[in-house]
């Protein structure tokens, strides 16, 4: 579908913190009261990106445009 942003299936804890500019503590705090379910891989702590899309809206939609924006200037990049 054109236009449909494409997320990974899952964002580490770490990474999703730095895309929302708090600390993982922070963003801990917050999925855990909005009830978000982490996966643990070994020494890492995952996020499913459905359980953000269901359970954190704004959270979602904020990717979305992040993700969009980043495949932009990617795009642009490479036609220079």
């Amino acid at each position: 579908m054109k236009g449909e942003v494409k997320l990974p299936l899952f964002y580490t804890m770490g990474a999703l913190a730095d895309l929302g500019n708090v600390t993982p503590h922070v963003l801990r705090s917050l999925l855990r009261e909005c009830g978000v379910r982490r996966v643990r891989a070994g020494r890492k702590v995952l996020i499913p990106t459905a359980e953000l899309a269901k359970k954190v809206p704004l959270l979602f939609q904020s990717l979305q445009v992040v993700e969009s924006l980043r495949r932009r200037r990617e795009q642009g990049k490479s036609r220079s």
